[in-house]
């Protein structure tokens, strides 16, 4: 999409010359969006964000719910964002958070919803909840048709179960219950308690837990994961030669396998340092990747293993894809549901890094590669590279998160990530090139990688 538009920091940077110009004690500038004061409806996502002359209130809105949610001061709202633009008719807004690669379009409309207005059900009203889980998936989840779900039916099952007498704990059983019908971890239901999440269990990790009820030495699943990790790290310390370097709180592994062959491991993509911060995050995963490429600088070809990455940020992705490419180039794009369509497409281009790393690279995947581990590959596929592994996970979209009047919050899959063809590998996966079940047994019993053996052949 592509707006006529007026940049506001442009505005508030005039306006703080102007203030400076005409006082030796400069006045703070008044925040610009105190111009934008009304409601304004975003494409997709569910919600409506309120601009009051000093603060702003965001709402979750359903066809039968409006609850506000995320609030602060016009000033907050304007430090929480990279770009902030409108059109010049003030029709239009377009906002892009900070850490976030997507741009939100906002339409300007003359009040809030009806649905915003007047008397709600209580919030602890079983019956209601029901209602806006159900609307809210109905009009945001993307993808139904990929996950044979027949939202409609579902409705029809569970809808009478739920009645003003239904207590907590009935209407939690009721919800999982429906929730489990999409398979995907990305679904989710979470009380007080406990998270419930709709994904099946990986094949990798399904076999690393039969192997364990297969054996009596140790006394927990947990554990028993534990020493196999162990185990893969002390295989992988054999093939680098003894020279495993980590860096990012433990996150980025990397190495040589041989000359002219580097090896990098990304265990997630976030937790790169013990603060939440993004910055504090994306600065970590960055010297790390400085470090990296300089001691790779002198190899042709890189094994990148995504085997045990099970997502985190999607920037982070982002930010390891321009350490690879040599020219701008746009990698994949990005639509959201909203209500009986989607928003337009956003195209998402990188631009390289200022010495890239070019090479042949080789991925290493598995059952447990997925969400922003599965957008690394994405982002990755304007390059020749070759994928060896199990099929991944098909989860790409960010969760967006929603709350339940009684507090209970939610999460469901609304955005199609698609490649540069147009191809969106939801649900289905990727499929390597060269299929191999990865962390086998067999080849840990006998101090062997095969993904990182076959790897090896092909790049030779």
């Amino acid at each position: 999409m592509t707006i006529n538009t007026l940049s506001l920091f442009t505005l508030a940077a005039s306006l703080l010359c102007l203030t400076a110009c005409k006082s030796s004690n400069p006045v703070e500038p008044e925040s610009p969006f105190k111009q934008f004061q009304g409601v304004w409806l975003q494409q997709g996502y569910g919600q409506v964000l309120e601009i009051t002359e000093e603060n702003y209130r965001y709402y979750q809105v359903s066809e039968v719910s409006c609850l506000p949610s995320q609030q602060g001061t016009l000033e907050g709202l304007e430090l929480s964002l990279d770009q902030f633009e409108v059109n010049t008719s003030q029709t239009q807004m377009k906002l892009q958070y900070h850490g976030n690669y997507t741009e939100f379009y906002l339409n300007k409309v003359s009040a809030l919803p009806a649905q915003c207005l007047g008397e709600t059900p209580a919030p602890s009203d079983p019956e209601y909840n029901f209602e806006v889980l159900w609307h809210t998936f109905n009009e945001q989840y993307a993808f139904f048709e990929q996950r044979n779900v027949n939202w409609a039916a579902a409705y029809a099952e569970f809808r009478p179960q739920v009645s003003a007498s239904t207590t907590s704990a009935e209407l939690k059983e009721i919800m999982v219950s429906m929730l489990s019908r999409f398979k995907e971890d990305h679904v989710s239901l979470t009380d007080e308690y406990l998270e419930y999440r709709a994904g099946e269990v990986p094949a990798l990790l399904a076999r690393i837990a039969q192997e364990f009820a297969a054996q009596s030495e140790v006394s927990t699943l947990d554990e028993y994961i534990a020493i196999q990790q162990q185990r893969i790290l002390q295989i992988l310390a054999v093939y680098l030669g003894g020279d495993v370097k980590q860096a990012a709180n433990g996150q980025v592994i990397w190495g040589k396998l041989n000359d002219h062959t580097g090896y990098l491991a990304l265990a997630q993509m976030q937790n790169f340092t013990e603060s939440t911060d993004f910055d504090s995050q994306m600065a970590a995963l960055e010297s790390a990747l400085d470090q990296v490429f300089a001691d790779l600088s002198d190899t042709q070809s890189l094994v990148l293993d995504l085997r045990l990455n099970g997502g985190g940020m999607a920037e982070s992705a982002l930010r390891v894809a321009r350490r690879m490419i040599s020219q701008d180039t746009p990698v994949f794009s990005v639509s959201a549901r909203d209500g009986t369509g989607f928003t337009p497409e956003q195209v998402i281009a990188l631009s390289p890094a200022a010495q890239p790393w070019t090479g042949s690279i080789v991925v290493l995947t598995s059952s447990v590669t997925a969400s922003a581990a599965e957008v690394q590959l994405l982002s990755l596929l304007s390059l020749p590279i070759t994928v060896i592994g199990e099929k991944t996970a098909g989860i790409f979209s960010n969760r967006l998160v929603r709350q339940l009047p009684n507090g209970w919050h939610f999460s469901l899959s609304n955005e199609v990530y698609r490649d540069r063809d147009g191809v969106s590998y939801e649900a289905s996966g990727f499929q390597p090139d060269i299929a191999m079940d990865v962390f086998l047994k067999s080849d840990r019993d006998a101090g062997t990688d095969a993904a990182i053996e076959r790897a090896l052949e092909l790049l030779q």
